[in-house]
């Protein structure tokens, strides 16, 4: 092409040539970033450090969104390192990222998550006696078996405060704290205007209320509890998530709706009577931790927190217990372990389920009024497990899953051995 007498294929042509040359070149060097899993993290590294200003090039002179060949790049490596569970998006690549889009925003604080194709034992309209606490306990997860209730997948939090009440003060204490929940989904009710979420607060109300007269009477079913759950899960999540309507028209829970925000977990924490509405507690590792690839020190130090009579809401790895007893899954699946040793499930659709995991789950720790230990996790296979006094092997049962619940403490290498826990005391 001229522009008067001047050919502009001199600039067009060099900058077209150099176009083609640059995206072979960061292609080639993709290509080799994954020709490898074991050199992977290494050369992914090496690219986003010294490659930044080249793929900035590329981006003007053709056009393409940079974004593009990072998220390739990233997503390329991650499938090709699936024998490394462990990789972590090396810190180079977070560097490009961040110049190039600003920084993530920050995730919520959640707690929440099951795996629905286990279910509670027992049926929905099963009369339970709550004096026997272990034995109601030992089979009453937050996966019932009707479609009566909306929220097993994210209510651990709300089985985690019902199980605080009974193991704190027996029915009576269950009923007089859901009853003080009533009292909070009616004035959370009537102050909605999201049309939603009030017609969702109005099941949580009534399914409060049966469950109050249940106990009233001495006639609770398992259902009742289960929707009582379900109810306090309502009243603890708002109507919307950002952008998000965390409820549909019928007052549903949306589809992969998350566990409820930490803050409302305190308030109702507060509201039923189990705490005095403080923030939960960090327990780490002692300063001088030894460096074994466990995080058992954090657990004791959970344990030390509790006085017999007493428990504690603990925020944990929502896979502990998976890898506490080695059961995947499902009840004939088995925990594998990586050639690094990392322990993962196989999920439906064949893809890895890495079972080491940030906090983000709700269980209950507890002693016994002889100091005696137990444990309620929702979604454990038993939810209840306790030690016997005196029973060395019950009480190292109860100390492995303990030590595999804890949750690995962000922002830390992924080698460390910097392991931590929420702990809100009841």
């Amino acid at each position: 092409m001229k522009i008067g007498s001047f050919d502009t294929s001199s600039i067009t042509n060099p900058l077209s040539n150099a176009a083609s040359a640059i995206e072979k070149k960061v292609e080639a060097k993709l290509e080799s970033a994954v020709d490898t899993v074991k050199s992977a993290e290494a050369k992914v590294e090496n690219f986003a450090r010294s490659e930044y200003q080249e793929v900035k090039d590329f981006a003007k002179v053709t056009g393409q969104k940079v974004e593009q060949k990072l998220e390739s790049a990233v997503d390329t490596v991650k499938h090709a390192a699936k024998e490394l569970p462990s990789f972590r998006v090396p810190q180079g690549v977070k560097d490009l990222g961040k110049k190039v889009f600003g920084d993530a925003p920050k995730p919520k604080e959640v707690e929440g998550g099951a795996n629905l194709d286990l279910k509670n034992g027992g049926k929905s309209d099963d009369k339970v006696d709550l004096n026997d606490k272990a034995k109601f306990l030992e089979s009453w997860g937050q996966k019932d078996d009707t479609a009566d209730t909306r929220s097993d997948g994210a209510r651990c939090q709300s089985n985690t405060i019902i199980a605080g009440l009974l193991m704190k003060g027996g029915p009576d204490e269950v009923k007089a704290g859901l009853g003080k929940a009533l009292a909070k989904a009616k004035e959370e009710q009537a102050a909605e205007t999201d049309p939603n979420r009030k017609k969702a607060l109005e099941r949580a109300v009534s399914n409060l209320q049966s469950a109050v007269d249940g106990l009233e009477k001495k006639t609770v079913t398992r259902g009742q509890l289960d929707r009582a759950a379900d109810a306090l899960f309502t009243v603890m999540t708002p109507a919307r998530d950002g952008e998000k309507a965390q409820f549909d028209a019928d007052g549903d829970p949306v589809g992969g709706i998350k566990g409820a925000d930490k803050d409302k977990i305190r308030d109702m924490e507060k509201r039923v009577g189990l705490t005095d509405g403080s923030e939960a507690t960090k327990v780490g590792e002692k300063f001088f931790a030894p460096l074994t690839d466990d995080n058992r020190e954090v657990s004791d130090n959970v344990w030390d927190k509790i006085q017999p009579g007493k428990a504690a809401h603990v925020s944990v790895n929502l896979y502990g217990e998976h890898k506490a007893t080695g059961v995947g899954l499902k009840p004939d699946d088995k925990v594998q372990y990586t050639t690094k040793g990392e322990p993962y499930m196989l999920k439906p659709n064949g893809d890895y389920e890495f079972l080491n995991k940030q906090a983000q789950h709700a269980v209950l720790f507890g002693k016994n009024a002889d100091g005696t230990r137990y444990i309620y996790n929702p979604i454990g296979e038993p939810p209840y497990v306790s030690e016997k006094a005196g029973d060395k092997a019950s009480s190292e049962k109860l100390d492995q899953m303990a030590a595999n619940l804890m949750g690995v403490k962000p922002g830390k290498a992924r080698d460390s051995n910097d392991w931590q826990a929420d702990v809100t005391t009841y």
